[in-house]
């Protein structure tokens, strides 16, 4: 609902940052807590990126598909079943909503390539800082797929064939951001 500056007792600032050089596209994200008292507050992250697939591919695994989350735990808000993710690209074969989480004391990075159509791909390396200490990095991989494209206002009906989203970000046990403490995540996508 509305809210106004003065009924929220958090006090931060945040920093977006996009950088693109060549073929390479940093992206950081940088929250400060500005009280000076001892406030902290909870926070997630998630860099929403969506990934072009060439030709509408984005249904055929060959084509299009992530590599990189073998090992982390799959927990699929479709289904609400819990796996963990095999050596296998990761593809989409319907209505896609899957976090992916990294192994306990694992992985502080998330490193991915995304099969992007067309022998293309993209190479995505993220991770994050909690006042300078590395925290894990989830990822998300999602596409709405038909029938939920079809029913989503700011998307086209078919535009599910041509995209694949796979969003890095800071989603499981992430400490409350204490007063005066720093959070940065960056996401390098290289084509």
């Amino acid at each position: 609902g509305p809210w106004s500056a003065a009924e929220t007792k958090y006090d931060c600032k945040a920093v977006l940052k996009v950088t693109v050089k060549g073929d390479t596209m940093t992206t950081s994200l940088t929250l400060t807590n500005l009280k000076g008292e001892t406030l902290k507050f909870p926070f997630q992250t998630l860099f929403h990126t969506y990934y072009k697939v060439k030709d509408g591919k984005a249904l055929d695994g060959a084509e299009c598909h992530v590599v990189g989350l073998a090992g982390y735990e799959n927990d699929d808000k479709i289904s609400n079943e819990v796996s963990t993710a095999g050596p296998d690209p990761i593809v989409i074969d319907g209505n896609v909503d899957r976090v992916y989480n990294p192994p306990p004391g694992d992985k502080a990075q998330c490193e991915v390539t995304i099969a992007t159509g067309a022998g293309t791909s993209v190479s995505l390396k993220a991770f994050g800082t909690i006042d300078g200490k590395e925290h894990p990095v989830s990822c998300v991989v999602w596409n709405p797929y038909e029938e939920k494209a079809k029913a989503m206002s700011d998307f086209t009906d078919e535009q599910y064939v041509d995209m694949i989203c796979v969003e890095p970000g800071l989603l499981q046990n992430v400490p409350e951001l204490e007063s005066e403490c720093v959070f940065t995540q960056v996401m390098q996508a290289k084509k």
